[in-house]
């Protein structure tokens, strides 16, 4: 790894000053959004769960094998091997499989610039200084080196003699019925596609290395340069796949339900309808909790960056610094928590005012019993 590069930032009083206004303002800004990301993660899990419940109720399980008109227009689970007739070709290799999908993953030997500022306590004027480094990484998406600090010495090639690209089969289908392409993105993760010498073809100049099942362009796998670049595949056999979803004609479509959401589940194997949906219905409890608890953490950092020009008052005493910093931290996380419960609660009333209601009552009634109960046992 090489040495860090740093880069001093001599802030004048005016700059601190600005700097502290843009923090503010980032701070608001994360504030306002995430607190609407957390109202709309409300509805979205409310009209996702009372989909599902309504899905759960009315789905169909049919015979794959033939397409009954009676179920037209139904929400409908099937079952059943999803096979392709037509080959995916990844022309540039000579690479032909018969697979419901076929993924190319190109990555590249770059420059990556980091980077971390350090605030000296007994500096009032926020002078910074800010330590760069850099690595060397494979990644699949360019890494633009002219915008780094220290771009001399550290430059990405621009052009990428190959990039990452999929191809999905279009005539895919469960017995008699036809699967979308959408829907056959959806189907598995697939797996890693075993490369030989005989699995592809390559006429152009500078050939590939093939290493295990990875084609090495570059000089030397085992010392990789800057501008190398590494090819591999993903493929998803045909196999054993079950859906559920509207039928239309022959095919498999997104299902609307009553709350506004649609329905177009798929699992690896033969499962049963009662299965898939009680996993969509973990998904989305998991997916919720796992919003509330960014959201509430991003409220959390806007809070902090709003009050940062309060933590940085006694920046010049080091003793008053930790403690107006340690003490603005905690008020920012109680405070977020409180605002994101407050925002929870509201959009709860919101989307289910009878259920919240109810659920006030009982709080209300158990606050009420265990007051009372407090004051007999104090009396006694």
């Amino acid at each position: 790894m090489p040495p860090p590069l740093p880069g001093s930032t001599s802030s004048s009083l005016m700059q601190g000053v600005k700097a502290t206004l843009i923090s503010s303002g980032i701070g608001l800004l994360l504030l306002l959004v995430f607190t609407v990301v957390l109202w709309k993660n409300e509805g979205r899990a409310i009209r996702t769960a009372r989909g599902l419940a309504e899905g759960a109720a009315i789905v169909v399980p049919v015979d794959a094998a033939k397409v009954d008109a009676q179920q037209e227009s139904k929400l409908v689970h099937l079952s059943g091997e999803a096979v392709t007739k037509v080959p995916l070709e990844d022309s540039a290799f000579g690479i032909k499989q018969l697979a419901l999908r076929l993924a190319r993953k190109v990555q590249m030997y770059q420059w990556k610039e980091s980077s971390e500022t350090t605030y000296s306590n007994n500096d009032s004027s926020r002078n910074g200084t800010t330590t760069y480094t850099y690595d060397k990484v494979w990644d699949d998406k360019p890494i633009n080196s002219a915008s780094f600090n220290q771009p001399l010495n550290h430059t990405n090639p621009t052009a990428w003699r190959y990039s990452s690209e999929g191809w999905t089969a279009k005539d895919a289908t469960i017995g008699a019925f036809h699967l979308p392409e959408g829907l056959v993105a959806k189907l598995g993760e697939g797996q890693a596609l075993p490369m030989n010498e005989s699995a592809y073809t390559f006429t152009e100049p500078n050939p590939p290395q093939l290493q295990d099942s990875t084609l090495y362009f570059g000089a030397n796998p085992l010392m990789p340069q800057v501008g190398d670049l590494k090819v591999t595949w993903r493929i998803l056999k045909p196999g054993p796949h079950s859906i559920v979803g509207r039928q239309t004609g022959t095919s498999i479509t997104p299902y609307p339900t009553k709350a506004g959401t649609f329905i177009e589940l798929v699992a690896d194997g033969h499962v049963g309808a009662d299965v898939m949906f009680d996993r969509a219905v973990k998904e989305n409890i998991a997916l919720t909790w796992a919003i509330r608890l960014v959201g509430t953490l991003f409220v959390f950092a806007g809070i902090r960056l709003l009050f940062n020009p309060l933590a940085s008052l006694g920046r010049s005493v080091p003793f008053v610094s930790r403690l107006l910093s340690t003490g603005v931290t905690l008020f920012s996380a109680v405070l977020a928590v409180m605002l994101s419960l407050l925002v929870i609660g509201t959009a709860w009333f919101a989307y289910r005012p009878l259920l919240t209601i109810v659920l006030l009552i009982i709080m209300a009634a158990l606050g009420i019993g265990w007051g009372m109960k407090y004051r007999k046992t104090a009396v006694g």
